[in-house]
């Protein structure tokens, strides 16, 4: 087994949906007898201008049979596009046993607005991007967040 662990932001609009719960919903769909769903975590991100609602992302961890990772990805992805309500559905992935080499940059999305280029710049680091709308500024910041439900709500501020 292998863990995955999957960020997603940006998945509602103004009036309707929540990322927490789509993600969560897809997230039990995944899993089977290679695919665990471990754990669940809403990521609070810097307020910015084009937020729909509370300005959060979602991480979602799983264990993944060896041979299951790619099918994981393709098919986690493809159902959160197909139950988005936005254009701009960022989803990014990590695969391996920690990417808390991240937390600086998730520190930053937290506390700042940031431009976009810098999220594409983690591709350099391992980060998979699976989906590469606005929110992608948000999935990424939320990976290294995973089983971290009592650190993400809060950012600190500065």
């Amino acid at each position: 087994m292998r863990r995955v662990v999957i960020g997603v932001d940006d998945t509602d609009n103004s009036e309707e949906g929540a990322t927490w719960s789509l993600v969560h919903n897809v997230a039990t769909a995944m899993q089977s007898e290679d695919v665990a769903y471990l754990s669940h975590t809403i990521v609070q991100l810097y307020p910015v201008p084009m937020k729909t609602q509370n300005c959060t992302a979602t991480v979602v961890e799983f264990a993944v049979g060896l041979d299951a990772t790619e099918r994981l990805l393709k098919e986690f992805s493809k159902l959160v596009m197909e139950h988005s309500l936005s254009d701009e559905t960022g989803i990014a992935a990590w695969v391996g046993f920690d990417c808390q080499h991240l937390m600086g940059y998730s520190e930053k999305v937290r506390t700042k607005r940031i431009e976009i280029d810098e999220a594409f710049a983690l591709a350099e680091e391992g980060v998979r991007i699976l989906e590469d709308g606005r929110g992608i500024v948000g999935a990424t910041a939320a990976l290294p967040y995973f089983a971290k439900p009592l650190d993400g709500p809060v950012p600190a501020f500065r």
